[in-house]
């Protein structure tokens, strides 16, 4: 089982170490990186969230007591590592909050799909696409609207309230969500070739991501950060799909196949869109991007695990 769970997180690996040879050698200039960095975060998964969103069958995705076992564990996961962060590393509250985004934000599309699909087959991905259907809008709203609240001036709230408002919907990713649930609400139909021409730049957003990634570790000492890392690994591999069958089987009434989806895709390491909120803010972004790669790497052994446990 772990050599085939190896076999989908080692194309994960190979991008991130392209961008990194690439950037190390020179062929790509650090200014490059951050370009194909602002590209990705700006441009193709905006769009990529938009297209999502707006095909998304509302109705048939509210399966509300999969979404509470695992939302709710995910916001418990969020607050832990951010608040680890603050007093346990000393960071600043908007640098805790970017790891705690890091902790909240799980590889639910890139490893969460393909591992699922390998340990329980194609029937069980629906309940994945149930979880991941609202992932990115629920991450990102809840990790720019803490982002925002935490760099506002304290001011009175009516003014915090209106900044954080403004500022969150003039972000690209946050627009993206918004109009994409519009589109979806008033059903919006984009014209065919238009629709192809978005496909064609969104499916280059994750690619795109992975590979800043790698260029954007060769600033930073890559065995940096490893107490934060292995805090964020233990967050967001173990106690994420713990919190996930207990509240599964106690609290909410799961099917045995929801719960094997809810807890699969709880297990997966941070996904790159971590990376990108970090770069964002600029903020723990050697962290985050050490972060990434350490639990990646780890969780070809905690997966098995989560896998076998749950069988």
């Amino acid at each position: 089982m772990i050599q085939t769970i190896a076999t989908i997180i080692v194309p994960v690996f190979i991008i991130i170490g392209v961008g990194y040879f690439t950037t190390v050698t020179k062929i790509i200039s650090n200014i490059e990186i951050s370009a194909l960095t602002k590209f990705s975060q700006s441009i193709a998964l905006p769009i990529l969230l938009f297209l999502n969103i707006s095909d998304l069958d509302l109705g048939e995705v509210l399966n509300t007591d999969l979404l509470l076992s695992f939302y709710s564990s995910a916001v418990f996961c969020f607050a832990l590592g951010t608040l680890g962060s603050f007093y346990f590393f000393s960071k600043s509250l908007s640098d805790s909050i970017s790891i705690g985004f890091c902790c909240l934000f799980s590889n639910s599309l890139l490893l969460g799909l393909p591992i699922t699909e390998l340990a329980h087959g194609t029937e069980a991905l629906r309940f994945n696409f149930i979880i991941i259907s609202f992932h990115a809008p629920f991450c990102y709203l809840l990790g720019i609207l803490a982002m925002e609240i935490s760099l506002s001036e304290p001011n009175n709230k009516l003014t915090i309230i209106k900044k954080t408002f403004f500022t969150m919907f003039s972000n690209p990713l946050a627009l993206g969500i918004a109009l994409g649930f519009l589109s979806n609400i008033i059903r919006l139909k984009v014209p065919v070739y238009f629709e192809d021409a978005l496909q064609l730049i969104s499916v280059a957003g994750i690619p795109v991501a992975l590979f800043a990634l790698g260029g954007v570790l060769t600033q930073f000492n890559l065995l940096g950060n490893i107490p934060e890392a292995f805090m964020i690994s233990i967050i967001s591999l173990i106690l994420h799909p713990i919190l996930v069958i207990t509240l599964g089987n106690h609290i909410f009434v799961l099917s045995q196949q929801e719960l094997k989806s809810g807890v699969i895709t709880a297990a997966m390491a941070p996904g790159v869109n971590a990376f990108i909120f970090a770069t964002m803010y600029k903020k723990s972004i050697a962290v985050v991007a050490n972060a990434v790669i350490f639990s990646t790497a780890i969780s070809i052994i905690t997966a098995a695990f989560w896998i076998s446990y749950i069988k």
